[in-house]
């Protein structure tokens, strides 16, 4: 009889890290769907961004119009 307590005080006091490995995985799938879907969303504006020509600087930028 003492065993059957100890056995089940082993199997109550073992930490749940099965189920947080499942659980673990959904959520950095679910991370990386979202991501992907915000930017296929938005993929006309970082098309702008980044096809934006940047100046060079010291020629007609911020710096210049303010002499510093």
């Amino acid at each position: 009889m003492a065993d059957e307590g100890q056995q089940r005080e082993t199997r109550e006091s073992r930490p749940r890290v099965v189920g947080a490995v499942p659980v673990g995985l959904i959520a950095a799938a679910s991370a990386l769907v979202g991501g992907l879907a915000v930017a296929w969303w938005h993929r006309k504006t970082l098309e702008r961004i980044v096809n934006t020509p940047h100046p060079e600087p010291g020629h007609g930028g911020r710096d210049d119009e303010f002499g510093e």
